[in-house]
């Protein structure tokens, strides 16, 4: 899992991610790091790539959709499915983060916010018909990016999910650098989710692709499933705070 749009003047913040078992991540590591060995780059990272910046600096369009769509249909034709969680950043400040009534309360931040409905929508959501299924061994573990200066908060949110819903099926929560395959294809959706809803916040249809490319240089919308952090979400959650979940 990965974020966007978490620097100051954003309109939102994102949280995505791609959700997939051993096998299927195994398999997309596997085509993954081939292309990256036959490129001859060290990573990919959404904005270097989109902005032709870093090792991408002077690619062409030929090469650049050489390189990336192998990569894009092993993350789309593998693993289980994206999802984006949405967080309109004013609305936080609004409703919730500057509210006086919870000036001495332990708020989550926007990036834990994000998280936490990440968290109830893969144990409501996807994983939903399994839960039956925990104690024969269903286990979620979650990846997120190591140095982000809210990760203290994203462990507590986690550690107060895990321990609020019994049973469910996480597991750990680890932190790794980009190198880690599962936040290459964390950054793809989280950058085209931020980048669709910048570009048309109400309706969320722009792509970022050039207008005449067939495929589009991006993660298709099709394959992902995005949840929106609601005002009665916010309103939800200070009542929580203020009274206990």
């Amino acid at each position: 899992m990965d974020e966007s749009g978490t620097h100051d003047d954003s309109p939102v913040t994102i949280m995505s991610g791609y959700l997939g078992n051993t096998h299927q991540w195994n398999r997309v590591e596997k085509k993954i790091k081939s292309v990256f060995r036959e490129f001859k780059v060290n990573g990919l990272h959404a904005r270097d790539f989109l902005n032709r910046s870093g090792e991408f600096r002077g690619w062409n369009d030929d090469k650049r959709a050489a390189f990336f769509l192998p990569i894009r249909n092993a993350i789309v034709g593998d693993l289980i499915l994206g999802f984006s969680v949405i967080l309109k950043n004013d609305e936080y400040d609004e409703l919730y983060c500057d509210d006086p009534a919870l000036k001495r309360k332990r708020r989550d931040s926007k990036y834990g916010m994000c998280l936490r409905y990440s968290l109830e929508y893969l144990m409501r959501g996807a994983f939903a018909p399994e839960l039956r299924n925990v104690k024969r061994g269903l286990t979620v573990n979650l990846v997120l990016e190591s140095g982000h200066k809210n990760a203290p908060d994203a462990t507590r949110v986690f550690n107060e999910v895990k321990i609020a819903r019994t049973p469910n099926p996480l597991g750990t929560l680890s932190f790794q650098d980009k190198s880690c395959i599962p936040l290459v294809a964390g950054d793809l959706v989280a950058y085209a989710s931020y980048q669709r809803f910048v570009k048309n916040p109400d309706k969320e249809r722009k792509r970022m692709y050039p207008k005449k490319r067939k495929p589009p240089l991006t993660m298709p919308k099709e394959y992902q499933f995005n949840l929106t952090i609601t005002k009665e979400n916010l309103i939800r959650e200070k009542e929580f705070l203020i009274h206990g979940r």
